[in-house]
Parts: structure tokens; sequence; C-alpha cells
């Protein structure tokens, strides 16, 4: 059992600080090579944010673990949401961008509702996965197009806010040497905490994909909770919610995409009610959002319990 925890600890370290290397290295890199902020913020940021996620839920599948991996963005992205999300509010009330609301936090909803209709077979097959990526593709490409149609000061303060979270900006050698090594310890990390995860579920005799939806969820989480928790502190509110929700679509699109384009994904011990749960909370949203362009302290303590009742039925209720 203290292994398996050490493992757990272990992994959930190294895929946080080669998920910070990876979103320093890359904004480095993006930035020396005259990429506009927004294009860095789309792509790079996004990915790094996600990039424990996909370390995690890939190495899963190709563990023969496919319902660890499909429990771990369910999770994942149920965490961003109501634990994220949650506790920023507490921490500061966030403001959203229309954008958001308009767009954004719709099409989170559409890429789950894409997922639960993929896995009525039981399966997310490789076809599917190779749709996800290339809608994956067609959003950052529209994202980007859009953000530059923005009124100019909106363009203005996303450039500024990501200039300033870059800053000391690495020479492209050392920003290139960071960026192979979070890759290592993304790795690294990612096999560490599946081991960990899968011996844990062993031992206490829990099905795999409870301590993915739980457990591993939480672990890979940690990126987005720590850099969206940072923006709310600062005052880029915006940032933060913008930030869960583009990690939210490109695990589902990216993450689970890309895994089920190299080995199909089973559901395991996924429930439908997990994804349902995910989606009800992703729809709550739309409506907290809306009203005065705020989520206010209130609101976040509203999701952050229901995420923990959630997750102590779903734990106890085994």
């Amino acid at each position: 059992m203290i292994l398996a925890v050490g493992l757990i600890v272990l992994g959930g370290l190294l895929l946080l600080v080669g998920g910070e290397a990876v979103v320093r290295a890359g904004t480095s890199i993006g930035l020396r090579l005259g990429l506009s902020p927004v294009v860095v913020g789309l792509t790079i940021v996004a990915f790094g944010t996600s990039a424990p996620e996909f370390a995690v839920s890939f190495e899963a599948a190709l563990g023969d673990h496919s319902g660890l991996a499909l429990a771990n963005v369910v999770g994942s992205n149920l965490a961003n949401v109501a634990l994220v999300l949650g506790v920023c509010a507490l921490l500061m009330p966030l403001r959203v961008e229309s954008r958001l609301v308009v767009v954004d936090i719709p099409l989170a909803m559409l890429t789950l509702l894409a997922l639960a209709a993929c896995l009525v077979d039981g399966t997310l097959g490789r076809l599917d996965g190779a749709a996800f990526t290339l809608a994956l593709l067609l959003w950052l490409g529209a994202s980007v197009v859009a953000l530059r149609r923005e009124p100019e000061l909106v363009g203005e303060e996303f450039d500024a806010a990501l200039e300033a979270a870059a800053d000391g900006t690495l020479s492209i050698p050392k920003a290139l040497a960071l960026l192979l090594f979070g890759l290592g310890l993304l790795a690294w990390g990612g096999d560490r905490f599946i081991a960990g995860a899968v011996e844990f579920a062993a031992l206490v005799g829990i099905p795999e994909a409870v301590v993915g939806l739980t457990i591993v969820a939480v672990g890979t989480s940690l990126p987005e909770l720590v850099t969206s928790g940072i923006a709310a502190w600062r005052g880029s509110a915006d940032m933060a919610v913008g930030n869960v929700v583009g990690s939210n679509i490109f695990n589902v699109l990216g993450v689970l995409g890309i895994s089920a384009v190299f080995v199909p994904l089973g559901t395991g011990a996924l429930l439908p009610l997990d994804l349902l749960m995910a989606l009800l909370v992703g729809t709550l949203l739309w409506p907290l959002a809306r009203s005065g362009l705020v989520i206010a302290r209130f609101e976040g303590a509203l999701l952050l319990a229901i995420y923990l009742a959630y997750m102590a039925w779903r734990v106890l209720g085994v």
C-alpha cells in the first residue's frame, strides 16, 4: 500500500513539474520565434496544461488500462470545472469573457455529448479518435482567427497577460533543453502514476475507473488548479476560466482523440452517470457564467460542494 501511494505521489509531482517545464519552455520558444501570444496561449499553453492528462491517458491506453484512460479525462473535466473553478471562485470572484459564454463553454459541452455518442457501443475507436483530432485542429485554427478579430483592447490585454506570465523568456537552446526535460518528466511521471494507481486499485478492491475518476483525475488537474488559482489571485480571472474551459476541450478532442488513434479505448468500469455528471456540471457553468459574466464566491462554493459530494458517493458506493 505504501509503495502504491508513494508511486502516485511521485508520479503526481513529476507530472506537475514536467507540465510546468513544458509550458514555460514552449512559451519561450513561441515568443522567441515571433509567434503571437494569442497563438502561443491557444496551442502551447493549452497543450502544456493538458500534458499530464495526455501522459497518463496515453500510458494507460498503451498498458491495456483504457478504462482508466477514459476515466482520467472525464474525471479531470469534472474536477476542472467543479474543483478548480470552485476553489478559484472562493479565492476571488471570476470574471468571464463573453466569448467563453457564447462559444467555448457550449463547445466544451458539445465535446462531452460527442464523446457520449461515440461511447454508446462501449468503445472510442480509431475513427472516432481521428475525428476528434481533426475537430481539435479546426477549433484551434478558428479560435486564433476569432481572437485576432476581437476588439483591439481585448487582444492587447490577452497579449500583455501572457507576456507577463512568460517574464524571463529563455533563450532557444535553454528552452529546448527544458522542453526535453519536461517531456521526459511527463513520460516518467505518467508511467509511475499509472503503476501506482493500478496497484492501489488492486490492493483496495476498487475498480481502476473509479481510481482514475478520483485520485488520478485530481492529480492530473493540478496544473489547471495551480495556473488558474494564480491567475485568479493576480486578478486575471478571465484567464483562469478560459484556461479551464480550453483544457476541457483539449482533454476530450486532443487527449482522447490522439490516444484512441493509437489504441481504441473501452469504458471499463466507467459509468454513464460519470459522463453525465461531467456534462451536468459543465452545463451548470453556463448559466453561472452568464449571470453578470461573473462566477461569484457562493457559486464557487456550490460547484465545490457538488464535486465533493459526488466523489464521496462514487468512492463509498463502489
